[in-house]
């Protein structure tokens, strides 16, 4: 560029020479007028080389404003990021800390309550410890939903409540003399279960150290669950009606 620049001051000079050079000379005014013409092109051409060099001069200074801008993005998110990162670690030793804080009272509930079930009342015991056998999987999980799963407790345990309050009209399968078979249950509460087999005998729930046999009935006491049992189905739309408990005593 500056070579240019300085070929075409010398050759201006010349031009401005060239009269008095070109009498000298024998040169016509024609030839430098012509002359005259190419200077004045030469200068256009310097001059548009000149303002595309101020362009791309530009352009490259604006390119270089735009990759700077990129990288302060790029340092701020990267600070973002990190910040991030270790908001996210907290959070996670946080809940590690949680989990050695709640894992061990949430076992031994869910271990209490599986033993009220399983020495309760044998009505749904198995449906009921399946329910339970779900909770201990979701304690067992890499990060259990504690709160989730105390939520579901709660919600067991509220049910266990409801059934001990009220009169339940069923069927189950149990087994009587050592033989499975379904039958009509009757159940007062979490206390008291009256069974109704298909040939209309009739027993109750009976426990024996550590498990509950289905005892038949039979006499008086069993003509009072069969009228019991007939009083449950003629009421089952409508609710059942109190069930008055046989005064009799638990074999032991």
């Amino acid at each position: 560029m500056r070579r240019l620049r300085i070929g075409a001051t010398c050759f201006v000079l010349s031009m401005v020479c060239a009269p008095f050079a070109a009498r000298a000379a024998g040169v016509t005014m024609a030839e430098l007028a012509r002359l005259r013409t190419d200077v004045d092109q030469l200068a256009a051409d310097v001059e548009a080389e000149r303002a595309a060099a101020r362009d791309e001069l530009a352009a490259l200074r604006a390119e270089r404003a735009e990759l700077e801008r990129q990288v302060r993005a790029a340092r701020t998110r990267k600070a973002t990021l990190e910040k991030l990162r270790a908001e996210a670690t907290k959070r996670a030793e946080d809940a590690d800390e949680d989990a050695r804080r709640w894992a061990e009272p949430m076992r031994r509930a869910v271990e209490a309550t599986r033993a009220h079930v399983a020495g309760g009342l044998p009505f749904a015991t198995q449906a009921r410890l399946d329910t339970l056998d779900r909770l201990e999987r979701d304690l067992q999980a890499a990060r259990p939903d504690y709160g989730r799963v105390l939520e579901r407790l709660l919600r067991f345990v509220e049910e266990e409540e409801a059934m001990g309050g009220e009169v339940a009209y069923a069927q189950q399968r149990v087994e009587i003399d050592g033989t499975p078979q379904i039958v009509q249950v009757l159940r007062l509460g979490l206390a008291l279960l009256y069974v109704r087999t298909e040939d209309d005998r009739v027993g109750w729930a009976v426990q024996r150290a550590d498990r509950w046999d289905i005892e038949l009935l039979s006499g008086p006491m069993a003509e009072v669950v069969r009228a019991r049992f007939d009083a449950a189905e003629d009421n089952r739309a409508l609710g059942l009606a109190p069930i008055v408990v046989p005064n009799v005593e638990v074999p032991r």
